[in-house]
């Protein structure tokens, strides 16, 4: 039940890049704005398209970028995050565009999409990037991204604690992440790779867990046994994980 956490989980990504490299034509006057604001554009692009290659994504930027992840954990090389790039998505699109002086600033969504055993589960998510014009050239100065759903949910009462025996077990995740699920003191938890996480009741059947919106309820065969458990994500996006001992 480690669920998907949207960069906050709430997602919250930053990346700091220094002395970044491109060879897009440029502007030699960073006071046009349309002009300005199609190399931006075409730029933040070429950026997107270079997660695809981990060693061409490191081309962009020296080994000073800095990038603060949600969980709490600092990578400070390039090598590192070029190496833990998103490397399914949609190009950006909706973009807001500011000017200051030789500062450009680009606000835009974009979608990136995960394979959960056989579902698709995309994250879509508002970035934005701060471009400063320097020795001729644009470079990316910082950038943040975040997924910030609503939680609607409170813990209720459960009804369904006799059953709780029946969902202990295995739960394939993700095709090399299993998860497991146990009872502890009464109340149900699960852990997958990390820490114990609570799973506490929000609606009959449904359950969560804390800093995170997605739901998770458990789900039967034919025979009435427990075989796999459903994760709702707050979009409403779903996929299933089977019990697999």
């Amino acid at each position: 039940m480690e669920k998907i956490i949207a960069l906050a989980l709430s997602v919250c990504t930053i990346i700091c890049f220094s002395r970044c490299n491109h060879t897009l034509n440029q502007d030699p006057n960073p006071n046009n704005p349309d002009s300005v604001k199609k190399i931006i554009i075409a730029l933040n692009e070429e950026i997107f398209r270079s997660m695809e290659n981990p060693e061409k994504f490191q081309t962009f930027c020296e080994d000073s970028m800095l990038s603060a992840l949600s969980d709490g954990e600092i990578k400070t090389s390039s090598i590192a995050l070029s190496h833990d790039l998103w490397h399914n998505y949609i190009l950006p699109h909706d973009y807001t565009f500011r000017l200051f002086g030789n500062t450009a600033v680009l606000s835009y969504l974009y979608t990136n999409y995960e394979i959960f055993n056989k579902d698709t589960i995309f994250h879509n998510l508002r970035s934005l990037k701060a471009f400063v014009f320097n020795n001729g050239k644009w470079r990316v100065a910082c950038a943040a991204g975040a997924e910030v759903p609503v939680n609607y949910f409170k813990a209720i009462i459960d009804k369904h604690e006799k059953d709780y025996a029946s969902y202990v077990g295995n739960y394939q995740f993700k095709s090399s992440e299993v998860d497991t699920v146990f009872v502890k003191d009464s109340k149900l938890y699960d852990k997958s790779g990390g820490d114990s996480n609570l799973n506490f009741p929000v609606s009959d059947g449904e359950y969560m867990i804390k800093g995170d919106l997605s739901r998770l309820s458990f789900g039967k065969d034919s025979k009435g046994v427990v075989a796999y458990y459903t994760i709702t994500n707050s979009d409403g996006q779903q996929w299933k994980c089977p019990k697999i001992k």
